[in-house]
Formats: structure tokens, C-alpha cells, sequence
């Protein structure tokens, strides 16, 4: 943190968007708050490793984000559901 500014990735604060579309479009889960609260702990954590290591908040959360990406993954029957055909977009 320098000047009282503090850092963290885009893809670590943003990620409520990729979560709920990956959820509903993908699982059919209609409720992911249980997920997108867990930005704030993973935020929380970061922060918490970067001054404790005394590194960029971005090493951190690179690093967390690769160790996940190795981790075998256990989906099963993921699918893009169907979305209503009534949707419009202006011209």
C-alpha cells in the first residue's frame, strides 16, 4: 500500500459477474450469494498475505489463482441452459 492506496486485481473484485453467469448459465443455480461472498474473504486474504509477505497484493492473488487452476476439478453435467427467446435489444 503506497499513499494509502489499497490494491487489488480486477479479476479478484470483479469476479461476482463470472461466478453468478457461470452459475446460473451453467449449473442452474438461481442464488449464488453463498459464492460471491466469498470475494470479500478471498480479498481479505490477499490483502492480509501481501502485507505479511511484503508483496504486491497482485503476486498474491496470482498465486492463489494458479494453485487453484492446477487443483483437479469435480464438475459433472455442465451445460448452457436456454434463455428466453423474448429478449430485444434496441437499435
Amino acid at each position: 500500500m503506497k499513499r494509502g492506496i489499497i490494491y487489488a486485481p480486477d479479476y479478484l473484485v470483479n469476479a461476482g459477474g463470472l461466478i453468478r453467469g457461470a452459475e446460473f448459465f451453467l449449473q442452474g443455480i438461481v442464488d449464488s450469494q453463498p459464492s460471491i461472498v466469498k470475494i470479500q474473504e478471498r480479498t481479505k486474504r490477499v490483502l492480509n498475505l501481501s502485507r505479511e509477505r511484503n508483496v504486491s497484493p497482485a503476486v498474491i492473488a496470482d498465486e492463489l489463482a494458479e494453485a487453484r487452476l492446477i487443483r483437479p476439478k469435480r464438475y459433472s453435467n455442465l451445460s448452457w441452459r436456454r434463455i428466453s427467446a423474448n429478449l430485444s435489444f434496441a437499435d
